[in-house]
């Protein structure tokens, strides 16, 4: 019996060493070079050559008959339904060439299809000859040597060589998925083609891991590997997008977003929670239907805190993302690490870490043979440390986007209160070119970002704005020197150009700007008339942005600008504020 059964082992070992291709006869089928043949007399190419007779042509061929198009689509539907069988040359070691028949091509690939069917065959064998559990024959030991010495090799290969082709191509960060993917995908944006590539690798390993289950541990340390490397090749992607082009300097957005402390509070606000609660289970959206005023109180804070960092001082073009190509990069590389983020959840969710439990038999079955065994419980978290690593680089992207719209709003609006004029003698009917250059940007950022992310994640980003342009524009009258009736209409002019900008954006009403508007308005009164209204019809605004008008108002005024009258009126003013509440 145990000879019966070697012999049985060794043909299997031969056959399978055919079939998994073990001596790569397939990779070696390829046609000889023209110039492969060193003893080619050159002299043949110019000795006098015989006089070629005319070719002849045939006058017609039946090849497209009817007959012969019904007997050729015949063959190809046998072959179809039949298959064929492959036939290959080797030669062996005497030099000979053979012709082999094989039922199908070898490939080292083949033994996902048979790994479980011969495991079982195996374990029959070794049942037969008494072997213990921690003995095996010689047939496990030739497959599971093929498995990791071969096998496991020839994959990473093929994984890497796939994932760097996709990643370091020219426009690995800029090509996208077509539609046709994307609807099967179930998804509502485009994502990278880099990152579809190497999340088929992923799933495809997890495959093998189904198909091989007995070496699922290498296989999935090898997903690791190539997770670890996709993280940082993402991680360089991002810092090229948003590294200024000086070495010494620095972008904005990208700066506050790194920056721990800032990070922590804009991931603290209202506006980011409000996006958290919209998301459904890995990354799908959730609308909500808010008021106005939901949506201003959400936004109040961050705004104050921006007016009161970089309204100081005029923002230089090399501390912004002026590329909207870029913007666009940083959109699509969002979406894409958020989803293959949360897949990497589901895959680290689909692989079981529990112990068997002693009821558990022994003796494979064809239940039990297909089941994946428990992965270690190490290797599981480090998949959800990596998924978390890349839904992290994806938000810290979409900060950036949240945080660069509003540093682009301080670059254009910042000049146009501290070096353009607001007391001309003729009343312009255009608004400032800032202005025009500050639309044309914001429509520019919006064709890039709303075909490219999420609706949930757009109106995070252009949610809140016009409550932050309103607050630049309010708090840019104290750096304004003088302001007559055609200064104020010109503000009003700018004021309306942006609200209808950001309306068409938004697709809502921006109601700050009005706000705004009514600010400068009351510059059209004297300053007794604006402390009256405050008494007659309760404050409309803060204390400090009644100041800067009342201040502004006497700057304006031709001939001594009476201190002393502008510090008693500014006194009545917070007198009034204390007896009546501010209510804005």
């Amino acid at each position: 019996m145990a000879d019966y059964w070697s012999k049985v082992q060794a043909v299997l070992q031969v056959l399978l060493s055919d079939y998994l291709d073990m001596e790569n006869t397939t990779s070696s089928q390829r046609p000889p070079s023209a110039f492969d043949d060193s003893t080619t007399n050159i002299g043949s190419f110019f000795a006098k050559k015989k006089p070629t007779k005319p070719k002849r042509f045939s006058l017609f061929k039946f090849d497209s008959s009817s007959h012969a198009i019904s007997l050729n689509s015949y063959l190809k539907e046998q072959q179809a339904i039949f298959g064929s069988n492959e036939m290959l040359t080797t030669t062996n070691k005497t030099g000979e060439v053979i012709e082999r028949i094989f039922v199908c091509q070898p490939s080292s690939r083949n033994i996902l299809a048979i790994f479980i069917s011969l495991t079982k065959f195996i374990k029959d064998i070794e049942i037969a000859l008494g072997y213990s559990e921690w003995s095996h024959c010689a047939l496990s030991t030739f497959v599971n040597d093929f498995v990791t010495n071969v096998f496991l090799g020839q994959v990473h290969e093929e994984a890497v060589s796939a994932i760097e082709t996709a990643t370091k191509s020219v426009d690995a960060w800029r090509s996208n998925t077509d539609l046709e993917t994307q609807k099967s995908l179930d998804l509502t944006r485009p994502l990278l083609q880099s990152t579809l590539c190497v999340e088929k690798r992923i799933q495809e390993l997890r495959n093998i891991m189904q198909s091989l289950p007995s070496h699922a541990e290498p296989f999935l340390n090898m997903t690791c590997n190539i997770l670890v490397s996709y993280r940082d090749t993402c991680l360089s992607a991002y810092q090229s997008i948003v590294r200024s082009e000086s070495e010494d300097k620095r972008i904005i957005s990208a700066t506050w977003a790194k920056d721990e402390d800032i990070s922590r509070f804009l991931r603290s606000l209202p506006n980011w929670t409000n996006l958290q609660n919209q998301k459904g289970h890995f990354g799908t959206s959730i609308d909500i239907e808010e008021s106005s005023e939901e949506i201003r109180l959400r936004n109040m804070k961050e705004s104050d805190m921006l007016t009161s960092n970089l309204a100081e001082t005029m923002i230089p073009v090399h501390e912004i993302l002026a590329d909207v190509v870029q913007l666009r990069t940083l959109a699509l590389l969002q979406e894409s690490l958020e989803w293959f983020g949360g897949r990497i959840h589901e895959l680290a969710e689909s692989l079981p870490t529990q112990p068997r439990t002693p009821t558990t038999p022994t003796t494979p079955t064809s239940s039990n043979i297909l089941e994946l065994p428990p992965v270690p419980e190490a290797s599981v978290k480090s998949l959800n440390l990596l998924a978390r690593e890349f839904e992290t680089l994806a938000e810290t992207c979409l900060l950036v986007l949240h945080l660069e719209v509003r540093v682009h709003c301080f670059f254009y609006l910042l000049p146009v209160a501290k070096q353009s004029s607001f007391n001309a003698g003729v009343d312009s009917q255009d608004p400032d070119m800032e202005i025009i250059k500050l639309n044309k940007d914001l429509a520019g950022i919006d064709e890039a970002l709303s075909s490219s992310l999420q609706s949930r994640k757009f109106r995070y980003i252009f949610e809140g704005l016009g409550h932050l342009v309103a607050s630049i524009i309010i708090n840019s009258a104290q750096y304004i020197t003088q302001i007559n009736d055609n200064g104020i209409k010109k503000t009003c002019r700018n004021i309306f150009a942006i609200q209808q900008n950001l309306t068409n954006i938004t697709l809502s009403r921006e109601v700050a700007l009005d706000h705004a508007r009514h600010y400068f308005e009351l510059l059209y009164q004297d300053p007794e008339e604006v402390l009256n209204e405050i008494v007659e019809h309760g404050p409309k605004f803060t204390e400090l942005d009644y100041r800067n008008a009342l201040q502004l108002l006497h700057r304006s005024r031709s001939g001594n600008h009476h201190r002393a009258e502008l510090e008693a009126q500014v006194g009545r003013l917070h007198d009034i504020l204390n007896e009546v509440a501010v209510t804005i």
